[in-house]
This record gives C-alpha cells, sequence and structure tokens, in this order.
C-alpha cells in the first residue's frame, strides 16, 4: 500500500472542489476597480457592528502590561489598524455573499466567474477501493459497529477493567510462601475467578444480546440462508470479542504476578 501510494500520480487536470470546501470569490482583473469601489462605497459603515469590548480587552490581556504601558501609542495605532482591517473583511464578506447570487452579478456590474480547483490528491486514491471492501466486511462479517459489540467492551471495561484471576493483594498478605503454598493459593484464586467470570459475567453478556435482540434483527438479512450465516458470523464476533478480553485478563494477571515474584 505504502509503495503504491508513492507511486500515484495525480492528474493535472482541473477539478472543481467539493461543495464544502468554500473559496473566496474573485472577479476578472477589469472588474476589480468596480468591486473594490462596491467595498468601500456600497455598505455603510454603520452596518458593520463595532468591536466589542470584551474582544479588545482579551487581545490586550495577551500583551505584557509592562509593554502596554511602556509603549502607549502603538497601542492606538495598533487599534485603529485592526478596526481597519476589520471594517473592510466584514464589508467584503457581505458583497461576497451577495454576488453568491448571478442576478446580483448581473444588476451590481461584477460577474464573477467559475474557479475551478485542482483536487490537491482528493481523489482516485489507490487504496480507495481496498478501504470501502475492508470497511463493509468489518461492518458486515465481523460486526464491529454493532451496538452490541460497544456495549460488551464497555461493560467489561468499567466492571472489569481491574479484574484479575490470580488474588495478588491475598498473595501478598500471605507471603512467604513454600511452593506448594504458592500453588495451591494461585490455583484457588484462579479457579475462584473463573467461576465468578463464568456465573457473572457470562450471563451479564447473554442479557446485553437480549436487551439489543431488535436491533440485532435490524442488521440481519430477510432471506433465511443468509439469515443463518449472518447470525453465525455475527455471534462468532461476539465469541471472538469475549475470547480477547479473557486473553487480556489472564496478560494481566500473568503480568501482576511476575512483578510480584520478582
Amino acid at each position: 500500500m505504502t509503495t503504491s501510494a508513492l507511486s500515484s500520480r495525480w492528474s493535472s487536470l482541473p477539478f472543481t472542489s467539493p461543495p464544502l470546501l468554500s473559496r473566496p470569490s474573485t472577479p476578472k482583473e477589469e472588474d476589480q476597480p468596480r468591486y473594490y469601489q462596491l467595498i468601500e462605497k456600497a455598505i455603510e459603515p454603520n452596518m458593520i457592528s463595532p468591536v466589542e469590548t470584551e474582544t479588545v480587552q482579551g487581545i490586550f490581556e495577551l500583551v505584557p502590561k509592562t509593554l502596554r504601558q511602556a509603549v502607549p501609542s502603538a497601542k492606538r495605532r495598533f487599534l485603529r489598524e485592526m478596526e481597519e482591517d476589520r471594517r473592510l473583511a466584514l464589508k467584503k464578506a457581505i458583497l461576497d455573499y451577495i454576488l453568491q447570487d448571478s442576478a446580483e452579478q448581473d444588476r451590481l456590474g461584477v460577474p464573477i466567474p467559475v474557479k475551478p480547483s485542482n483536487s490537491a490528491g482528493r481523489h482516485q486514491y489507490p487504496w480507495h477501493e481496498m478501504v470501502n471492501r475492508t470497511r463493509d466486511f468489518m461492518k458486515s462479517d465481523l460486526f464491529i459497529t454493532h451496538p452490541v459489540m460497544n456495549t460488551i467492551l464497555y461493560h467489561f471495561q468499567t466492571k472489569y477493567g481491574d479484574f484479575r484471576l490470580i488474588d495478588i493483594p491475598h498473595l501478598r498478605e500471605v507471603m512467604p510462601l513454600t511452593m506448594v503454598n504458592f500453588y495451591k493459593n494461585v490455583k484457588q484464586s484462579s479457579l475462584a475467578a473463573a467461576e465468578r467470570l463464568r456465573y457473572e459475567w457470562l450471563p451479564e453478556v447473554c442479557e446485553i444480546v437480549d436487551s439489543h435482540r431488535d436491533t440485532v434483527e435490524d442488521w440481519m438479512p430477510q432471506d433465511s440462508g443468509l439469515r443463518m450465516k449472518k447470525m453465525d458470523r455475527f455471534f462468532n464476533s461476539i465469541a471472538s470479542l469475549m475470547s480477547n478480553l479473557l486473553r487480556s485478563c489472564v496478560i494481566n494477571s500473568i503480568y501482576d504476578l511476575v512483578d510480584l515474584i520478582e
């Protein structure tokens, strides 16, 4: 995939940008005098709101007080420049908005040509189809985005996130131990933890699946043959998730046990 990306050659032809990617309206050079004349004279100053006092105070709070007091004339010049730039920017924004209407372009005598833009690599990715296929497979075959999967994962992380198969705190209390007694303690705590998972966590998972029965049905096809295959994949995905969660318990328990021994 990396090799494909590096060897990609993007087309030099102009393409229209997506609708959400805005770009400023720019008239042709011969129409720019009329454009800037409208900005300066057609929009009255009282149409522009003044700069709020809180905004000015917030700006000057970013400048050290000693610097503000040392150069008061610079502060005044900055305010005038800021107000002028803001006034011109708002006037230009108002006119640009008006000129989005082609009828207003004709009325004001400022046609705005459609400006093509290069796609900048926003299309024809060599891995585009692969990404779509993988995403569809993850959704329809692995059910990674299904609410049941998210609920099972969240429930385990919130209730059993610190769960261990080995009772490390108890071992710390009864240490030192002979190897025989150490083995017995580890075995007993492991069996007790396994029983808790079997009689507490497993029914909770079943309850989660049952409470989302309608959602599961919505994701299944109506065809009976495809339905059976999808159901098998769905519950296999749940089993894989549960296996991964149990494996994480085992790994964390081993890490804690190693830390205790070391």
